[in-house]
């Protein structure tokens, strides 16, 4: 009877204690004997999203890299006359577009007229379109007006099919002009551009690919600006067949490629 009695007490202590706790308490009771494991969790999700407001570290930024810029050992220019014809021009446009290369177009006002769509793409791909008069003839030369009239007429039509002023001028077969046609193409703002390497390909008998990077080769060693020139007129296929060869001669010696 004693026993019972002494059970009977601890049940109602036990009962007393129970009704006395928060339910939270009751609950953290039940999860500490019953579920320990959640005791863990819940400290892990207290350490991020506790009471205490958790300020994250500042990211590290990293400096850009800046590329030195390349070093060349000479430059060059590759330079076209007497264009643009289709059959020609438009693949020497393929190569150079191929390997990344501008260059510099000196047209016949004449061919121009027929082939504008060759001239604007010229323009549009970053190459320089130049006036080598309009019919290349001999006689330009005879008086100040006739040649007036050739540089004048081919500037229209680079304009009328670029949209873009024409700055340079090659003289036909090289001649050498006096006084008054310099001052004529000085109020123009149109600079002469001469050359200083040979393709030999308007040579006769006709060039091979092979003869013609031998003659760029040649005529260019140990000049520090070179200007190459060659044609992109009719029956100039070996030009065409040399221009990946030429190119790549003077990449492998570290030349920059330009345009005027």
């Amino acid at each position: 009877m004693k026993r019972f009695i002494l059970s009977l007490i601890s049940v109602m202590i036990l009962i007393t204690v129970c009704v006395a706790m928060t339910s939270s308490e009751r609950q953290d009771k039940y999860v500490a004997v019953f579920h320990p494991a959640a005791v863990k969790t819940q400290d892990v999700a207290e350490e991020f999203f506790g009471k205490e407001e958790i300020i994250p570290e500042e990211p590290v930024v990293k400096e850009p890299v800046v590329e030195e810029p390349k070093v060349y050992d000479g430059v060059v220019y590759l330079t076209f006359d007497d264009g643009p014809v289709e059959a020609i021009t438009v693949p020497i446009l393929d190569i150079l577009k191929e390997y990344g290369v501008k260059a510099t177009f000196f047209t016949l006002g004449s061919y121009g007229e027929r082939n504008p769509e060759i001239l604007k793409r010229q323009a549009e791909e970053g190459h320089t379109v130049a006036n080598h008069s309009y019919s290349h003839k001999k006689d330009i030369f005879q008086s100040l007006s006739t040649f007036q009239s050739e540089i004048e007429k081919t500037n229209e039509v680079i304009l009328n099919a670029t949209g873009k002023e024409v700055k340079f001028f090659r003289i036909p077969y090289g001649t050498k002009v006096g006084a008054a046609y310099k001052e004529y193409l000085d109020s123009l703002g149109m600079e002469v551009i001469g050359w200083n390497c040979e393709s030999y390909d308007s040579r006769t008998p006709k060039r091979t690919a092979e003869q013609i990077l031998e003659g760029v080769k040649s005529t260019s060693k140990g000049k520090k600006e070179v200007i190459v020139i060659m044609h992109d007129t009719y029956g100039k296929t070996e030009t065409v067949k040399a221009l990946p060869s030429v190119i790549e001669y003077f990449q492998s010696i570290n030349y920059e490629f330009k345009a005027f």
